[in-house]
């Protein structure tokens, strides 16, 4: 399971995704009666972007780059929310010899870390005025899952083994956060529903937890699992087991959740290269060709419209490969420069 996540998430772990919770699209229906609203649809991507020298921390908004760090130490952007029309930031970004933990505000800098230790934040979400950001830190022998409201810590794990917090969302002042602990042999995935633990799987196989999402009083969980020799893509509803691919490796990502159906970004083997898919209530849908690897990394949902994040893998003329972003609108793919790590759409009323 590890060397599959070694393409996505493993990222996260010295640069990904990327594990990230990606809400749908919100809009704002007040009005007055009179008049019909007009609404504007903004298209967010997160990541980050080599400048021949160190990582550069971005955001694109409707395809214009903002960068987020000034490229003289590595910085890396995972994903986003917008609220009120601020704009949250998580990453980190190193102090030269550590990464630190890292929100943006607005593209202005909040430390949530103090650099002693190496740390990570990984997904955020805002509700009702409050900032909640998970990741990870180090605390000198384990890495240890933590949420951070409003910039104070609370540890979800004690430590004793490795952990990370890999998602969170919030939903009618419940705190779900999506992630993994080891039992000491293997990965447990788990969910933490106000700081209480809950393992979604027993401990047999490792597995994680990448990405939660609340949809009328369902929580649901995707991940992956390794069974046997093969790492599964898994969705977790209220708890119950769900695999999304058989047969070759397959993993998932990020998962969505509306009225129109349960979306999963991901991917699975066709035996030689990772094929990036969507899966739509378990149906795949196929967004690269299999002629090079493609990876899925996060999906998020505005009416009709359905945007997914990732990259490709291509094979330059001296042998080695290089990454080209992508961003797909209800399957088309559109080329994006740098390193795609989320996507969020933002509908609002002008």
């Amino acid at each position: 399971m590890r060397t599959m996540i070694a393409q996505i998430f493993r990222r996260i772990t010295i640069v990904s995704l990327t594990a990230v919770l990606i809400p749908a699209c919100s809009r704002d229906d007040q009005g007055e009666p009179q008049k019909e609203p007009h609404y504007v649809t903004d298209v967010y991507v997160t990541g980050y972007e080599h400048n021949g020298s160190k990582y550069v921390a971005k955001i694109w908004k409707n395809g214009t780059e903002q960068a987020l760090s000034d490229g003289s130490n590595n910085a890396q952007a995972y994903a986003m929310a917008v609220s009120d029309k601020d704009e949250y930031v998580v990453g980190y970004e190193n102090n030269g010899t550590r990464d630190v933990a890292v929100l943006w505000k607005n593209r202005i800098r909040q430390d949530l870390t103090d650099g002693s230790n190496r740390a990570l934040a990984i997904s955020v979400a805002i509700y009702q005025g409050d900032v909640y950001v998970v990741g990870r830190e180090w605390n000198g022998t384990k890495e240890v899952a933590r949420v951070w409201k409003n910039g104070a810590a609370q540890d979800l794990s004690d430590g004793t083994n490795h952990a990370c917090a890999y998602a969170v969302t919030v939903a009618e002042g419940v705190v779900y956060v999506a992630g993994e602990e080891q039992n000491g042999t293997k990965y447990v995935a788990k969910l933490w529903k106000n700081g209480v633990a809950h393992d979604l799987t027993n401990g047999s196989n490792s597995a994680t937890a990448y990405s939660v999402a609340v949809h009328n009083g369902h929580v649901y969980v995707a991940g992956d699992e390794y069974i046997g020799n093969t790492n599964m893509a898994t969705v977790w509803k209220d708890g119950n087991t769900e695999r999304l691919a058989e047969g070759t490796s397959s993993y998932a990502s990020t998962i969505s959740v509306s009225d129109k159906g349960v979306y999963v970004a991901g991917g699975q083997s066709n035996g030689r290269k990772m094929v990036a898919k969507l899966w739509k209530d378990g149906v795949p849908q196929i967004l690269t060709d299999g002629a090079n690897d493609g990876f899925a990394q996060s999906v998020s949902l505005c009416s009709d419209d359905v945007f997914v994040v990732g990259y490709e893998e291509k094979e330059n003329s001296n042998g080695s490969t290089s990454e080209v972003a992508r961003l797909w609108k209800n399957g088309a793919a559109m080329d994006r420069p740098g390193y795609a790590s989320s996507v969020l759409v933002v509908r609002s009323e002008k």
